[in-house]
């Protein structure tokens, strides 16, 4: 998997990122100049609809608020809807206190959105 995502959009897509060694230099340079783009949309316009009808999955097995607020504000400003899944102890899913592992209850998420963090 190591510098696998590149400079090229098509390396991207569809590509599930688990570890920054995925990312090759001139990806991570892409990543950046996104990153700032979007700031700068959002410090401008308030955000878009580029992802209107769009829907994030948030799963956290642990607690991680400004992560978690982090992707679901970042979806919604650019016109996208979330679901989240709190998953961890004392968390709102059946799923995990049913003894559901984390890959099962992605792989079904992974039916009813077109993201999932």
């Amino acid at each position: 998997l190591t510098n696998k995502l590149t400079f090229d959009p098509k390396t991207w897509k569809n590509s599930p990122l688990i570890s920054v060694t995925q990312i090759s230099t001139s990806g991570l340079l892409t990543l950046f100049e996104t990153a700032q783009s979007m700031r700068s949309l959002v410090r401008t316009d308030g955000g878009d609809n580029r992802l209107q009808h769009r829907v994030l999955a948030s799963v956290f097995y642990e607690a991680s608020t400004r992560t978690s607020c982090s992707f679901q504000a970042a979806m919604m400003r650019l016109g996208g809807t979330f679901i989240h899944v709190d998953g961890g102890k004392g968390g709102n899913t059946s799923a995990s206190k049913k003894g559901e592992s984390l890959e099962d209850t992605i792989r079904c998420l992974e039916c009813y959105t077109d993201v999932t963090v």
